[in-house]
């Protein structure tokens, strides 16, 4: 049946396909399969979740590849890694480059860290067709199924829009999905590089075999969900056209018309059912010209009057804040231009403010729609806290320090309050305590390691208390030892031991002002 063609269910098929995995990563110590956890994993994605819905996408895709390292099977990570990847080059325009730390966890070299370097490096180049096909390959050496299902599919799309296709590629192609079982795909990128290459008789003479191999394992994979199955009983045309642009990694232009077509004529049909509305919805901002955005936005409204379900209100209001961060990066373009423009730099920071204040009003009425939602709250007092009603976010992060989900980065930001609003004490406690939480990301317990380091530094400064600048001290040195470059550590370490000198020696100079900065 293959490395992950068994019939399992549940945590032992799970269980069984991560190991298998292991198992086929070549090149790893023996024992490898230890290192493959899907429960550790989940732990992983909980956390990319988050960082994907706070808006932080970048670190929401280093989440995703750490749990894919340690669960190459999962398919809803896959999917959600090339969603965070698309909204990261959507908020860059398409500018953007990941920074070091989203390949950290992948640097390693395995067969794994190799496959999932390939997918960042194909997200990131989506039209690329080399680097869809190496993805594909790659995956398919460590004997992935599922995934190269549907990866394979994307990336055969890819190749066979690229201006001029290229046969070494759909060999290529066609190799990675045999070998993962993708029979039918591996016929269609075959009959494809044949297409461009009639006279290659081997070739004619391997189709009728894989054509043949398909029939015998057809139904294996019929089933697989929307993103993955292959559809071979599918007779009409104009269907199959469909599902291959649903298919679609990067949808042109041309597929998007044909959704968005096919969408709107399912919703005039059924103009008040939900998934159908939802349907539409979705392609219209998958498309997001100005009149589909504007479009999707009268169909929220309309679908929230009738249902009364919060659902679409909050669909409305995400699409309205996306467009204001349009607004914002914009003036803040033109007033990085015009150093010298007062009026340029006044719009901007009212734009500012009133984008805070916008964002704030919309997760009030979250919190209030589903009041027992610590997610939700957590984000809210994020904006009380970018607003600077410190009063307000302490309560909510107090709050949301309770999911465990949410405990780190609830207890960071609460710890972040208490200091500026000057509660020292407060916020190294508060601190500590973040630093004691199970499962702390290494980039988080950074960040509360420099933010402790901060706040000792105040103590020290505010109390002149030569202990806490020790530790500060040695905090700040911990730190520069394991990366010289985070933020200002090098001018922090100095101060503090210029802090430090001062306290020994006695000095009874007025201690500077405590840094109470978001950083």
């Amino acid at each position: 049946m293959g490395i992950f063609g068994w019939k399992k269910s549940g945590d032992e098929k799970k269980a069984d396909a991560v190991g298998a995995a292991a198992g086929a990563a070549g090149g790893q110590a023996a024992g490898a399969e230890s290192a493959f956890s899907p429960e550790k994993a989940s732990r992983f994605f909980d956390h990319a979740r988050t960082a994907h819905e706070t808006m932080n996408f970048p670190y929401a895709m280093q989440l995703w590849l750490s749990g894919m390292r340690l669960d190459p099977t999962n398919m809803p990570a896959l999917e959600s890694f090339f969603r965070s990847v698309a909204s990261f080059l959507e908020k860059t325009d398409g500018k953007g480059r990941p920074e070091k730390d989203v390949t950290k966890p992948i640097s390693g070299g395995s067969p794994v860290d190799r496959y999932l370097l390939a997918l960042l490096d194909w997200g990131m180049r989506p039209l690329e067709p080399t680097a869809a096909v190496r993805a594909t390959e790659l995956g398919a050496a460590i004997g992935l199924k599922e995934p190269i299902h549907w990866i394979g599919m994307r990336a055969f799309n890819c190749a066979l829009r690229d201006k001029k296709p290229r046969k070494d590629l759909l060999i290529k192609l066609k190799e990675a999905t045999s070998k993962a079982g993708a029979f039918d795909l591996s016929v269609q990128c075959a009959e494809a590089a044949l297409r461009l290459d009639p006279t290659d008789g081997p070739l004619a003479t391997e189709i009728r075999n894989l054509s043949a191999q398909a029939t015998m394992n057809k139904g294996g994979f019929e089933n697989t969900g929307e993103a993955g199955g292959f559809r071979a009983n599918i007779k009409d045309a104009e269907k199959q056209r469909l599902l291959e642009a649903q298919d679609a990694i990067v949808k042109t232009s041309d597929t998007m018309d044909i959704l968005i077509k096919a969408a709107e004529d399912e919703h005039a049909k059924r103009p008040t059912d939900i998934a159908t509305v939802q349907v539409l919805i979705k392609r219209l901002m998958e498309r997001a010209r100005p009149e589909d955005e504007a479009k999707a936005l009268r169909l929220m409204d309309e679908m929230y009057a009738i249902t009364k379900q919060f659902g679409f209100r909050e669909q409305a209001g995400d699409l309205r804040m996306r467009i204001a961060d349009r607004k914002l990066r914009a003036l803040k373009e033109t007033a990085e231009a015009r150093p010298n423009d007062a009026t340029a730099r006044a719009n901007l920071d009212k734009a500012q403010r009133d984008f805070l204040e916008y964002e704030l009003e919309e997760f009030k009425l979250r919190v209030e729609a589903y009041p027992t939602d610590l997610g939700r709250k957590y984000r809210l007092a994020q904006r009380y806290f970018n607003l600077g009603l410190m009063d307000e976010s302490i309560a909510l992060f107090q709050e949301s320090q309770n999911d465990p989900k949410l405990r780190g980065e609830s207890l960071k930001f609460l710890g972040r309050s208490f200091l500026k609003i000057g509660w020292v004490g407060e916020a190294i406690e508060t601190f500590r305590r973040a630093l004691d939480s199970r499962d702390l990301l290494p980039d988080l317990s950074m960040e509360v390691k420099y933010d402790l380091m901060r706040a000792l530094k105040a103590k020290g400064q505010q109390d002149r208390d030569l202990g806490s600048a020790e530790e500060a001290e040695k905090i700040a040195s911990s730190i520069a030892m394991q990366q010289i470059t985070y933020r200002d550590i090098r001018q922090q370490r100095d101060e503090l031991k210029k802090l430090i000198g001062d306290l020994r020696g006695g000095g009874i100079a007025p201690p500077p002002p405590v840094d109470t900065s978001n950083s």
